[in-house]
């Protein structure tokens, strides 16, 4: 059985690894990081990784903080985001990640941060965000983001005083108070 996997040229235990913090790497974020059935703690921030993020990062039950931002990422978020039962931070920041928010957001019932922002993201605002019930820090500002923002939406921002900026700037979205 398979005990430990080499990551950009390190070794990870498969059971015991519960934090990685990486600098200087580059190149691609591969599957096997799903192995690390303990892993707590992802930081892989202002590094010169690319290619797509990998859906088994998301497999991943005991995660509670993802930073990828400061890359060159790009593909969309894996539609199976809201597997992530435990996470409580994602920032996303400052990547190429385009395609549409997935709905299954609404699943992250723990997250309190959330930064998207300056990537190519597209679509709608789903309605899912109104299910974020702890989330204090929202930025899904410079991306592609187009349509309505509904009242409901709105009126979630107001009461978690969120800066409607943070979804406002740098996208076609239109608030929609009918």
């Amino acid at each position: 059985m398979l005990k430990e996997i080499t990551l950009w040229g390190k070794k990870f235990d498969i059971e015991k690894t519960q934090e990685i913090e990486l600098s200087n790497i580059n190149g691609f974020i591969p599957r096997e990081i799903g192995l690390l059935e303990n892993l707590i703690f992802l930081d892989l921030s202002r590094n010169n990784l690319e290619g797509k993020i990998p859906a088994e990062l998301f497999k991943l039950k005991k995660i509670n903080t993802i930073n990828l931002s400061y890359n060159n990422l790009s593909g969309s978020i894996p539609k199976n985001l809201g597997e992530l039962e435990k996470i409580i931070s994602l920032n996303l920041q400052s990547n190429k990640i385009d395609g549409p928010i997935p709905q299954s957001i609404g699943n992250l019932k723990k997250l309190n941060y959330l930064n998207l922002s300056k990537n190519l993201i597209t679509g709608n605002l789903p309605i899912e965000i109104l299910k974020l019930k702890k989330i204090w820090y929202f930025n899904l500002s410079n991306n592609l983001l187009s349509g309505d923002v509904s009242p409901e939406i709105i009126d979630y921002f107001s009461r978690k005083r969120l800066p409607i900026q943070n979804l406002l700037n740098g996208n076609k979205i239109k608030i929609n108070l009918a």
